[in-house]
């Protein structure tokens, strides 16, 4: 739910689903393919960008036992934040302020489930070491959302790390940064899983 390649109806599926029904579907997908022999459930790492950045957090935040490790690229993990954000710099009534109360949820009138669903606050349930990549510059979602859930990680003891991805925007539009970005999760990856087995 919440992916445009299933057309109109299965997108707005997702509305308001964060960190709930969208991320039961990526369990889900993970369970599956683990019931079937197609992944070692030893060996299964959560990644993504921007939303796949928040999911990789909620997966986990909210399903420790599936993952070995979290790799979240310019990812939101704390929603309450990100809204008063967006709304602070382009105004309470702005069109993108209208998006996000659709797709993520009202920030006055949600707040506490919006807390909820919001990595951050959760992070005395994170099992497995996390990577957090973000540019300096990426005006879609700050580098403060990182490190948010960086300090919530540290204060309780858990392992995380920060790429901090100087003048990067938030897509790593610059070749040599994405190829460090890349050699960093590649790293990271050997370290907790070892090794591709391919």
């Amino acid at each position: 739910r919440g992916s445009d390649g299933f057309g109109i109806e299965f997108r707005n599926a997702g509305r308001g689903k964060w960190g709930k029904e969208m991320q039961d579907d990526v369990s889900d997908g993970v369970k599956l393919l683990i019931e079937e022999g197609l992944a070692d459930a030893d060996r299964v790492c959560i990644v993504g960008a921007s939303y796949g950045g928040y999911s990789a957090l909620a997966g986990g935040a909210y399903s420790p036992e599936l993952y070995k490790c979290v790799i979240a690229m310019a990812p939101v993990s704390d929603l309450p934040r990100m809204l008063y954000t967006e709304s602070r710099d382009t105004g309470h009534d702005s069109p993108v302020v209208e998006y996000w109360n659709k797709v993520i949820g009202d920030r006055r009138a949600e707040r506490d489930k919006l807390i909820n669903i919001s990595p951050a606050e959760s992070a005395e349930t994170f099992q497995a070491p996390v990577l957090l990549i973000h540019g300096t510059d990426d005006d879609v979602v700050p580098i403060e959302q990182s490190y948010i859930m960086k300090r919530a990680l540290e204060e309780l003891g858990k392992p995380v790390e920060l790429l901090v991805m100087e003048e990067e925007d938030h897509w790593l539009s610059n070749g040599p940064t994405r190829l460090q970005a890349a050699r960093a999760m590649e790293t990271f990856l050997e370290e907790q899983i070892g090794p591709s087995t391919r």
